[in-house]
């Protein structure tokens, strides 16, 4: 516990970053669960809010670094286990049993009392691989790699108890999650570069409120995808997506007398818009 202590005071400048850049991006997440977003970054909120998502995630991982060498074994196992084989997989619900069992080899590897029995995880390690193949189908190249890191280091700790060890451990369970935001930030950054400016407009609406559309078209890899987005306003150039359209067909640029409306009941709306041949051609539900 005193290694502990000496350790934050130590590293206290970066953990009050860290600090920071996480409160930034648990208030990001939940703007965006809440489809609420400020007006000056609505052309790139959601790269934004993976870049300060991936400086927390990178100030984390130094500061587990730093203190893996005063970290319980067991703890360092668990987060090498949830990095390499739950973070990914456990989502998917047909393999989450066989996932689990994964987690618990690594973590149950660090227990002082089976260290003497050692061979037996290299009996369950390769076995759990032969089983996943043949059952589940799913270690594909990357994902067989992925895992071989996990056991590999959790063997890794078998066999070389030093605390010095804890350095590799931790680091290893960064080395996945890293890969995934820069693929991430990468496909965003793509994204953005390649999108044309939004159209933007005001439009009035039956519950006596202005809103405003917003249209653009969304590069998605070798398709195209054309958006419409309504968006409700708030105080301090704060606005609410209330409802979105998105598709693959071409829809040209809109103007305010492009849209009509229709009530459905007090909270509910149909918002028809581009008028071809007196005919509206696409429909968007909004509710409130």
């Amino acid at each position: 516990m005193l290694n502990w202590w000496k350790q934050i005071k130590r590293l206290k400048w970066l953990i009050l970053l860290f600090a920071f850049f996480l409160l930034i991006a648990i208030v990001g997440y939940v703007l965006l669960r809440l489809n609420i977003v400020h007006q000056a970054i609505m052309d790139f909120q959601t790269p934004l809010f993976w870049g300060v998502v991936a400086i927390t995630f990178m100030l984390f991982g130094i500061l587990w670094v730093f203190s893996a060498p005063y970290t319980h074994r067991l703890l360092l196992l668990l987060g090498l286990s949830v990095t390499t084989l739950g973070l990914y997989t456990a989502m998917l619900a047909p393999l989450r049993s066989f996932v689990l069992v994964g987690m618990a080899l690594i973590v149950v590897s660090g227990i002082p009392a089976l260290r003497k029995y050692k061979w037996t995880f290299l009996i369950a390690f390769p076995l759990y691989y032969i089983i996943g193949c043949i059952f589940f189908g799913y270690f594909e190249t990357g994902a067989f790699m992925i895992h071989a890191l996990g056991f590999g280091l959790a063997i890794l700790g078998l066999y070389l108890p030093n605390k010095k060890v804890n350095y590799a451990l931790a680091s290893g369970a960064l080395v996945i999650p890293s890969f995934a935001f820069l693929l991430l930030s990468a496909l965003y950054g793509f994204d953005l570069a390649g999108s044309e400016p939004a159209i933007r407009g005001e439009l009035s609406s039956p519950f006596e409120e202005h809103l405003m559309y917003e249209q653009k078209i969304v590069p998605n890899f070798i398709d195209t995808n054309y958006e419409l987005r309504i968006y409700l306003p708030m105080s301090l150039g704060f606005y609410q997506e209330i409802g979105v359209y998105s598709s693959e067909a071409y829809f040209p640029e809109l103007t305010p007398t492009d849209f009509e409306w229709e009530t459905i009941d007090e909270d509910s709306y149909r918002l028809h818009f581009y008028e071809y041949e007196g005919e509206m051609q696409y429909t968007l539900t909004i509710e409130l």
